[in-house]
């Protein structure tokens, strides 16, 4: 697992996650803070790993995550939330995310 896509509607986020990886060695092959744009970049670069937020704008993240899913590749979703876990978790897990981090 070696290229990653960033979904988050803040930049210092998308960017401390950016940083964060780059240093460990992953590829960070794109990134975005819209549900609408994330799945068209998506499509195009298939990467192994998303990192995607909930609370996006044009496309709630669960629909992007839904419709991650319906593309029937191999790339593993870590959501990455500030949301309440007892709300989002179980709605993620059942989504078809990978993975479940609440950061406050």
């Amino acid at each position: 697992m070696n290229t990653v896509f960033i979904i988050d509607d803040h930049p210092v986020i998308r960017l401390a996650i950016r940083m964060l990886l780059e240093h460990e060695g992953y590829k960070v092959v794109g990134e975005t803070d819209n549900g609408c744009d994330a799945i068209q970049m998506v499509r195009e670069c298939l990467p192994d790993l998303i990192i995607l937020d909930i609370s996006i704008p044009k496309l709630d993240g669960l629909e992007v995550l839904c419709r991650f899913n319906a593309m029937n590749a191999s790339m593993k979703t870590l959501v990455l939330t500030a949301q309440s876990p007892t709300l989002f978790a179980t709605r993620c897990m059942r989504s078809g995310a990978d993975g479940f981090v609440v950061v406050n």
